[in-house]
């Protein structure tokens, strides 16, 4: 008695969850596209159509025959259904048609078992479906030349990373991780693609600030060169420009901090705190000027993705860990000030290059940690020169004070953590 009432709870779970995922489906494209052809009822019925079709395979037929009987008959109802309703008043795209196979697809997972894993592709599938305006948005902002970049790029990393040894290469007795490398150069360029769709979606949409914050995580020295210009062609716009200018040091220190607590997790217990209290001043001064600044700025970057720059940016990471491992011999801190000297023009590269060595074990937890602080005060110093040799000393005038103090809080909380846990 008790085996038959767990068995039709578990009928019944199945059911309803079917019916919710198909219902969520369903609002979605009922409500973004206007229409009531295919809705909440068709989905909910083809989520519950997967979960049937698995049912009477299991306890019927013991195959799976009928759950594939089923899904060709979604497909061709699917495909049938996308010529009949073009030319109508309320059509819809091939994205509906899709949907609709998932919804099946979902219910069949439902089915066999797999309630979070089913939820969790709902969801997902429901998010891509409303976010359409927004990704065609994003799209919209790229031009042939970055479209082209990206391609190559992706071409490039299909062609190169199959290519490249697991092992780490010896050249002059130092072994370079070039598949660690290459995976962490993606990973960056990844981050900074997708900082800079945003920065172009911003642009439009919340002015240079926040743009300048996402511009910070592509290149804070390419955002303080293109801020310094905009000054020069308007001074009326120092306040919305110095602000940008300390979003953009707040999303440095998020990303230099930020990675290396991702990708060497054992220092994010070090690292965490003073990215946000490092941070988190500027940001929230930057939102208070930003809203007594001026309007009519834009900020303009270049695109991450170029085949060209990558390349430079491998060998550039490559140069350095030789260079670090060379340096390593006379003392950790020569390689401690190596990552200051090196941040004042990349930091972006310095800290790569150290997460490669410390993955490798190259670099000792104390020297890693370190270093990635040097090298983001580095940095900071890099950047307010970009700024003077910008003719932009206005920005400089109003941003070194709360900079400075963000620096020393990033600072002494980062040396009271290391020695209290150390």
């Amino acid at each position: 008695m008790v085996i038959e009432s767990q068995i039709t709870q578990m009928f019944l779970e199945k059911i309803v969850l079917a019916l919710v995922i198909g219902a969520l489906l369903g609002l979605e494209r009922e409500h973004a596209k206007s229409q009531d052809i295919v809705g909440v009822r068709t989905f909910s019925l083809l989520s519950l159509f997967g979960v049937v079709t698995v049912l009477l395979s299991q306890s019927i037929f013991q195959n799976h025959y009928l759950v594939v009987i089923g899904f060709i008959t979604v497909c061709a109802f699917s495909l049938f259904l996308y010529p009949s309703t073009k030319d109508k008043e309320f059509s819809f795209g091939f994205t509906t048609n899709i949907a609709l196979i998932f919804s099946y697809l979902l219910g069949s997972m439902v089915g066999y078992g797999l309630l979070i894993e089913s939820v969790f592709i709902a969801v997902i599938v429901a998010l891509i479906l409303y976010s359409r305006r927004r990704i065609h948005k994003f799209v919209h902002h790229l031009t042939e030349k970055e479209v082209s970049d990206l391609l190559s790029f992706a071409i490039l990393l299909g062609i190169i990373y199959p290519l490249l040894p697991s092992d780490p290469v010896t050249l002059f007795n130092i072994a370079l991780p070039l598949q660690t490398v290459w995976f962490l150069i993606v990973i960056i360029s990844l981050i900074n693609f997708g900082s800079f769709l945003g920065s172009r979606f911003l642009k439009a949409e919340c002015g240079v600030p926040l743009s300048s914050f996402m511009g910070g995580l592509v290149s804070a020295t390419g955002t303080a060169a293109s801020l310094s210009t905009q000054l020069r062609e308007n001074k009326g716009l120092k306040k919305t420009l110095a602000a940008g200018f300390l979003f953009a040091i707040s999303a440095l220190i998020i990303k230099n901090l930020g990675f290396a607590s991702l990708m060497v997790f054992e220092s994010s217990r070090y690292l965490v705190i003073p990215l946000v209290l490092g941070a988190l001043p500027l940001i929230l001064l930057g939102i208070y000027r930003s809203r007594n600044g001026e309007n009519g700025a834009s900020l303009s970057l270049e695109s991450p993705f170029n085949v060209q720059k990558a390349t430079k940016f491998g060998l550039a990471i490559l140069g350095l860990i030789i260079f670090v491992e060379l340096v390593k011999n006379i003392s950790p801190e020569a390689v401690i000030v190596t990552s200051f000297l090196v941040g004042i023009v990349s930091s972006t590269s310095m800290t790569l290059s150290l997460v490669s060595l410390s993955l490798s074990g190259s670099i000792s937890l104390s020297t890693f940690l370190f270093s990635i602080i040097t090298a983001t005060l580095g940095s900071f110093l890099g950047n307010h020169i970009i700024l003077i040799m910008g003719k932009a000393k206005e920005i400089v005038k109003a941003t070194i004070v709360p900079v400075v103090i963000s620096l020393i809080i990033l600072l002494v909380s980062f040396l009271s953590i290391y020695f209290f846990l150390i």
